[in-house]
């Protein structure tokens, strides 16, 4: 693995320590979707086609960006799941925030990274769709997609169950279900990208191109929407000195 690659990854595993050593200090949960979001955002910032061209060539050209992108949208699912724990204090066995659901989002990042290393893509290329047929790129990209799937499969049944918590102001139900909404459209996204690996090179570019971008927007406007609703209406609440609804079980 290069010095730069290596460097990549030890940079990713810190930016979870960090977010975890917060939590652990402040309880402050919505630190986790704050930079769930932001890593998300950047994330898609740097898949956008004319960026990501103009950046790689001068990073070494080798699609070293691609790398970026996909440890960056691991880091992304594992703070947004993160943000909906199922305790005020998530660092606890059973929780994705617990050390082993670190342990397992530091492994993935990890073998993404040994994956990529041991793929041969010498010049840069907009979503590496030449060399998808490397099984090594395959592993890697569809490794990203079995975490993604599992992360948003959690997340839709703790904010099923959230939705169902009765009393509490309806900016948080209607919160908690946008955000359901938004990771069950990325649960649809991973498993489109899935089934589609066993297409042509052709035909899945031409399949993706509509339908993966209109997915990813639904995705991203749900859960913008959702996390600011469920914000505000936390601000609103202590504002006034009211609990959150359910907080001992869904601290956002």
């Amino acid at each position: 693995m290069s010095s730069w690659n290596l460097l990549i990854v030890v940079g990713a595993v810190a930016c979870i320590a960090a977010a975890v050593r917060l939590l652990r200090s402040t309880g402050a949960q919505s630190a986790f979707a704050i930079m769930g979001l932001a890593s998300l955002a950047l994330c898609l910032t740097l898949n956008v086609k004319p960026i990501y061209l103009a950046i790689d060539p001068a990073i070494g050209g080798n699609n070293s960006l691609y790398l970026v992108v996909q440890l960056t949208f691991v880091i992304a699912m594992f703070f947004l799941t993160s943000s909906f724990a199922p305790t005020r204090h998530p660092i606890t066995p059973g929780s994705l925030t617990s050390w082993s659901g670190v342990a397992l989002a530091t492994v993935t990042l990890a073998l993404v990274c040994i994956l990529f290393s041991l793929a041969e893509m010498p010049t840069t290329a907009y979503r590496v769709e030449p060399y998808r047929e490397e099984w090594q790129v395959l592993a890697f990209t569809q490794l990203v997609n079995v975490y993604s799937a599992g992360c948003a499969i959690l997340v839709i049944r703790r904010a099923n169950a959230r939705v169902r918590v009765s009393p509490q102001p309806i900016m948080q139900r209607l919160g908690c279900s946008l955000v359901g909404v938004g990771f069950a459209i990325g649960l649809l996204t991973a498993i489109e990208r899935l089934t589609l690996v066993g297409l042509t090179m052709t035909t899945r570019a031409t399949a993706l191109e509509g339908l993966d971008g209109a997915l990813v927007v639904a995705t991203c406007l749900s859960l913008v929407v959702g996390f600011a609703l469920l914000f505000e209406s936390n601000r609103q609440l202590a504002r006034r000195g009211s609990p959150i609804p359910n907080a001992s079980s869904m601290a956002l």
